[in-house]
């Protein structure tokens, strides 16, 4: 028999575990994935209503010796208190199978999104970075802005697109740093005196982004994959995270960002290329950050452990 660790959204919350570490997961897993150390099936998605998802990512890492199940939906009717997305990660024993943990994968999934965002820029932004602009202020939104706080030491200013109480809950969230907000009234006005454009919403019905809004050197990060359609012929490179779950739609492929991580292919070769990123969201990151999730709860006794495979014999019926 196994024992199980169920660690809930306020138990993982109580590991503060960095930033810095996440990155480096993240990353250490991107890495592996372009070198063939990871095990990686397409997700399945159904689709119950109209707006809404269901899915399923299974994901392995023959390096960490852990294997993995991410189901994350977006449901028709949101939940009263709590996010429009959430979701659970189980992570499993990558040779004998023994479900290790079922966790919530909630902020994972918000974190990691974050951290593939920075590590993006890291590899394609026109550096030193000093101002992006942000579409979208939710949790990944808010989760991208965490990462790049600490892991960007140039930058200065976001320029955020007006919506609700957006700029207030990110002016207040980060209160503790030196990063100015600057509320824009319409979409277009992202994309001037910027280095780094960030879209992040969960749905969008028809392309957004203009043409004629483009400019040399910029970076194009699609969070949710939405909304440039119209524009991908006019970048000078694309990118993506894996090429398998986005090579149907794709319209060009330089290299995945593990790939440009690892050394294996380049990233940004000068300034003034238009660089747009894809990046789908593969479940390698999310078993990257629950296996470090999973290390900080075991070894600050955190969490509730569990039997599930309390078998007495072989043969059951």
């Amino acid at each position: 028999m196994s024992r199980t660790l169920i660690l809930s959204h306020s138990d993982i919350r109580k590991l503060e575990i960095s930033v810095t570490e996440i990155l480096e997961s993240v990353k250490k897993g991107l890495v592996d994935h372009a070198l063939g150390k990871t095990l990686l099936a397409p997700k399945l998605t159904f689709r119950p209503e109209p707006h809404s998802f269901y899915t399923s990512m299974p994901s392995g890492n023959s390096d960490d010796r852990i294997l993995g199940l991410k189901l994350v939906q977006r449901p028709s009717v949101p939940l009263k208190k709590g996010p429009g997305v959430f979701g659970t990660m189980f992570m499993n024993d990558y040779e004998t199978g023994q479900l290790m943990s079922i966790m919530d994968a909630t902020w994972l999934t918000s974190i990691r999104t974050g951290a593939v965002a920075a590590l993006s820029i890291e590899a394609y932004a026109k550096h030193p970075v000093e101002k992006i602009s942000l579409m979208g202020a939710g949790n990944v939104g808010m989760a991208t802005v965490l990462c790049l706080s600490e892991s960007i030491p140039s930058l200065k200013e976001i320029k955020v697109l007006k919506y609700k109480d957006a700029v207030e809950r990110l002016r207040k969230r980060f209160e503790h740093t030196d990063l100015i907000f600057t509320e824009v009234a319409e979409i277009k006005d992202l994309f001037t005196d910027v280095q780094v454009v960030v879209t992040s919403l969960t749905f969008a019905g028809e392309p957004f982004v203009k043409k004629e809004w483009l400019f040399d050197g910029m970076l194009a990060l699609p969070l949710h994959m939405r909304g440039w359609q119209d524009c991908d012929p006019l970048f000078n490179k694309m990118f993506t995270d894996d090429y398998e779950h986005t090579k149907a739609w794709l319209y060009r492929l330089d290299g995945e960002i593990g790939e440009v991580l690892a050394g294996i292919k380049p990233g940004r070769e000068n300034d003034k290329e238009k660089i747009i990123a894809y990046n789908y969201g593969i479940a390698i990151d999310d078993l990257a950050v629950a296996k470090l999730v999973y290390q900080h709860a075991v070894r600050n006794e955190v969490g509730m452990w569990t039997t599930l495979d309390d078998y007495e014999d072989k043969y059951l019926i």
